[in-house]
Formats: structure tokens, C-alpha cells, sequence
């Protein structure tokens, strides 16, 4: 069992930039109005955390803070993010989707699903069962609970990835 640890690893490590990849251009092929890949990735990240920070925004891209609040800067100029500071604590910056910034979105994911459906056409019961499987396996291993999030934070400081 061992001995497939680091088969599985290198595995993981040549396809998944591979899919994403193919997924981004797929998605700039038929988008009009092109989202960069981490302008989307910030968007899903939203759409997850609504309310997030530039700081927790910029872990999960692995960003400097300055590149991150000039992304938003972009996403908030397309009316698809708001940035508010609240009023109890004026140094935060709070994130969140625009209706606008949701519909693209949303629709961006269905292109996405779409697409991969088409890819997937020709693969049989057993073996869609199979790569469900193994999604929702790494989906255990590398979703953070939030202890390990503040922890990681902790961990890493302002400057950490």
C-alpha cells in the first residue's frame, strides 16, 4: 500500500493541471467577457466564504495581498464584487458577490459541467462511479475544517501561501 502513496501522488500532481487547463480554455472559448482563472477562482471562493476578507482571499490563491486587492479592484469595477468596510471594525474589508457576479458565476458553472458531461460521454456506469468516487475521496483529504484554516493562518502569518 505504500509503494502507491507516491505513484498516486505523481498522479494527481501531471492531471489535475491538466483538467484545469482544459477547463480554463474551454471556458475562454465561450465566455465573451473573458474572467482571468484567478479572477474566477476568487469568485468561487466567494461564492463559498461570502464575507471573506482580501486576507483570507489571498490564501486560498496563494497571492500577494497587493495582487489580490487588485484583482478585486477588477471584479468590484465589473460589478461583480462589492467591497464594504464594516462599521464595528473599520480596518476589515468585507467581499462579496454582486447578483451580477453570482449569474456569471453560475453560469460559468454550467458551461463548466456541460463541457465535462461531453468529455465524460464515453465513459461507462462503473468508471463514472469510479471517478465520483475518487473526487469525492481528495474532496475529504484537502477540504480544510475550519481548525485546520486557523490554523494554517496562524501558521503562515500575513505573508504565508
Amino acid at each position: 500500500m505504500m509503494d502507491l502513496q507516491p505513484r498516486c501522488a505523481a498522479k494527481v500532481m501531471m492531471t489535475f493541471p491538466t483538467v484545469m487547463r482544459t477547463i480554463g480554455h474551454e471556458m475562454r472559448t465561450r465566455q465573451q467577457d473573458e474572467l482571468m482563472p484567478a479572477q474566477f477562482f476568487a469568485l468561487k471562493i466567494l461564492q463559498d466564504h461570502a464575507g471573506a476578507s482580501l486576507s483570507l482571499l489571498k490564501q486560498h490563491l496563494c497571492i500577494s495581498l497587493s495582487a489580490t486587492s487588485k484583482l478585486i479592484d477588477g471584479l468590484v469595477a465589473r460589478n461583480l464584487v462589492t467591497r464594504e468596510i464594516p462599521l464595528n471594525n473599520r480596518r476589515r474589508i468585507v467581499l462579496s458577490l454582486t447578483d451580477s457576479g453570482t449569474e456569471l458565476l453560475e453560469s460559468l458553472d454550467r458551461t463548466a459541467c456541460r463541457y465535462l458531461a461531453g468529455r465524460f460521454a464515453n465513459l461507462n456506469d462503473n468508471d463514472l462511479g469510479t471517478v465520483i468516487r475518487a473526487m469525492e475521496i481528495l474532496d475529504t483529504i484537502f477540504t480544510p475544517t475550519p481548525t485546520a484554516l486557523h490554523e494554517q493562518t496562524l501558521s503562515k502569518g500575513e505573508e504565508g501561501c
